[in-house]
């Protein structure tokens, strides 16, 4: 009996689910871990099936950086693996760069999916000396660094900047007003969204 392939292209919930030797292309989220399953029919419980990247080399399970393999589960002959791309790997991908799945002992099961990958929205942020904003967000919140900072406010509705504050170790804060003090008698550092 020959095996049959579906890949299913899930980013937290069920996108589409695809049959066919080939794939449209597929929108993935930038900044989130998508979900690809593939579910293989016609073959026994031992059969594993194997992910190619966009390079065309095998995707090894020890790479738990940028991918998670999961062999899933069988029943009735059909088994399903499914591959996490983290979404730091994300980044790295474009568009038309082509994923694949396929049974290690029958290199004619292949079955692949073009990615889409949106351009992601460069925020420029404009830095303030000798600044502070108005109103925390949470004043129970830090980050140690700007980079956190910066997707925490992009993250939070109510966050309209960020301020440095020396006398809190130089931490970073969230802050919910986008009006500049500047005047800061601490010396602090503000960034709003230019």
């Amino acid at each position: 009996m020959a095996a049959t392939v579906e890949l299913l292209l899930f980013c937290g919930f069920l996108l589409t689910s695809v049959t066919g030797t080939t794939f449209e292309d597929k929108t993935v989220e930038p900044g989130v871990d998508a979900l690809f399953t593939c579910l293989v029919t016609g073959l026994s419980q031992d059969t594993p099936v194997i992910w190619i990247d966009p390079d065309n080399s095998e995707i090894s399970e020890s790479d738990t950086d940028n991918f998670v393999i999961g062999q899933g589960f069988f029943m009735w002959g059909s088994k399903i693996s499914v591959l996490t791309v983290k979404s730091a790997k994300l980044a790295t991908l474009s568009s038309g760069d082509v994923l694949k799945c396929k049974v290690r002992s029958d290199p004619d099961v292949i079955k692949k999916i073009t990615l889409t990958v949106p351009s992601q929205v460069v925020t420029t942020w404009c830095k303030h000396e000798n600044s502070f904003l108005y109103e925390y967000v949470d004043a129970d919140t830090f980050f140690d660094n700007l980079a956190d900072a910066q997707r925490a406010c992009l993250a939070a509705s109510r966050c309209k900047g960020i301020t440095q504050e020396p006398r809190r170790n130089n931490r970073f804060t969230l802050r919910a007003r986008p009006e500049v003090n500047n005047n800061s008698p601490t010396g602090e550092t503000s960034w709003v969204i230019c």
